[in-house]
């Protein structure tokens, strides 16, 4: 079962459906407004995330970088569940962020 990240930026979505890869950036275009970038990496291994190592202390971290270098990286609070959705601040944007398992 893959992990896949819908994003909405002040209500308006830029992403639907987008796979959640180990160390791959997800989608980001930032002609839409969306300045940054939102990560996956997996802290024991090499496997793309799955729901059941999310949250407090787990395996795979959602991680949100604004320079794309990962120096200034901060972690996304996820929870161990099948589908989430939540608001959250990325740097100053205000996005809506869905993380759900197909």
């Amino acid at each position: 079962m893959h992990l896949y990240c819908d994003l909405f930026l002040n209500s308006e979505p830029l992403w639907y459906g987008v796979a959640c890869i180990n160390n791959e950036f997800i989608d980001s275009y930032p002609y839409l407004g969306f300045v940054g970038h939102l990560m996956f990496t997996d802290t024991q291994g090499t496997t793309d995330p799955q729901y059941q190592g999310l949250g407090p202390g787990g395996r795979y971290l959602l991680l949100y970088t604004a320079d794309g270098t990962g120096a200034d990286a901060v972690q996304v609070p996820l929870q161990a569940i099948p589908s989430q959705q939540f608001d959250v601040q990325l740097g100053t944007q205000y996005c809506t962020l869905s993380v759900y398992a197909l």
